[in-house]
């Protein structure tokens, strides 16, 4: 004798579960099977953004410790900074200072220094939101890297 089956929201998802023959009932190992299957998700949507915010603001708050520390420049600041600086002002002079880099970098900090004045938190800070954006993107890519290898 065949089982009959029924659809069943699961997770957001319907799937057919079949009725136990007797007792015309789902079947509990059916059930359960269906909530541990790998291609049903365990969480919404709403609790993997809330674990992203979790995660950027403490990756955030972590890399904001210290960034202000040495108050002079580090390392390539020596060359953005100033040329950051230059795009500030209302007119650009003829001689572009660092026009051997793209601009993307000079033009985030240019901001930034605007937002958080001319010091090193303005300085620093577009480096801070990049290293929480590779911080959150970097394990989703490593994942989907691992599920398509065969």
């Amino acid at each position: 004798m065949q089982a009959k089956a029924e659809y069943v929201q699961c997770n957001g998802l319907k799937k057919s579960v079949p009725l136990h023959p007797i007792v015309g009932r789902h079947d509990l190992h059916s059930v359960n099977s269906l909530r541990e299957s790998p291609s049903v998700p365990d969480h919404s949507t709403s609790r993997n953004a809330v674990t992203a915010v979790i995660i950027f603001l403490a990756a955030h708050f972590a890399l904001l410790v210290g960034v202000t520390t040495p108050e002079k420049f580090h390392f390539d600041e020596v060359h953005y900074v100033p040329a950051a600086r230059q795009m500030l002002d209302p007119v650009m002079p003829a001689p572009r200072l660092n026009p051997m880099h793209p601009p993307l970098a000079k033009q985030l900090m240019a901001l930034s220094i605007r937002t958080f004045g001319d010091a090193p938190l303005g300085w620093r800070y577009p480096s801070v939101l990049e290293q929480v954006r590779l911080i959150q993107v970097m394990p989703a890519m490593k994942i989907r890297d691992i599920l398509d290898k065969p």
